[in-house]
């Protein structure tokens, strides 16, 4: 009777103690090899992914407000940072997000820096997305710098920008992609 109960009993303990790996920020986040290198604020989780083939089209509603498509292009790719703000679960309307997308060239010997009015040509754009009255929604960004090294490995970026018309937490993005 003993040996019915050991068994079983044993077999159950073998999977309390299971390894946890943690991610580490130097790890590949997807499967789409993107690595996010800069931190991410405590209060919240970061995502990073890489869109292949894609290009960013702006395009406005029936009421003004600007909204954004990814559609095919071979010969761009679209970098799409997300911050999602940890809040409790019980509370209604407390979401708080912010996205952050820009357009690189697929061409592997393009190295370039974009500095404020320049950044147009990258389409960065910028989403807040909470009940933050007017203060939400999705932006163009034309102060700060984007600077992409690229080799035959990986590719390399730094984007570090401001938007006077709303407040937000994240202003620097840093990361690694094949």
């Amino acid at each position: 009777m003993k040996k019915i109960f050991v068994f079983p009993f044993s077999i159950l303990l073998s999977f309390c103690n299971t390894t946890k790996v943690a991610i580490e920020k130097d790890e590949i986040i997807n499967d789409e090899s993107i690595v996010l290198l800069s931190n991410c604020p405590e209060e919240g989780k970061c995502s990073i992914a890489l869109q292949k083939n894609k290009s960013i089209l702006m395009r406005t509603d029936e009421i003004g407000n600007p909204y954004y498509n990814l559609i095919d292009n071979e010969a761009k790719s679209v970098i799409v940072f997300q911050y999602n703000k940890n809040v409790e679960e019980n509370l209604q309307d407390a979401n708080y997000q912010e996205e952050i997308l820009f357009e690189i060239d697929n061409s592997k010997e393009n190295n370039f820096k974009l500095v404020d009015a320049a950044l147009e040509k990258s389409k960065i754009l910028y989403g807040r997305y909470c009940y933050c009255r007017d203060k939400t929604g999705i932006f163009k960004i034309n102060q700060g710098s984007l600077e992409v090294i690229q080799n035959k490995n990986f590719s390399t970026f730094k984007l570090e920008f401001e938007t006077n018309s709303i407040p937000h937490i994240i202003n620097t993005i840093e990361g690694r992609f094949k």
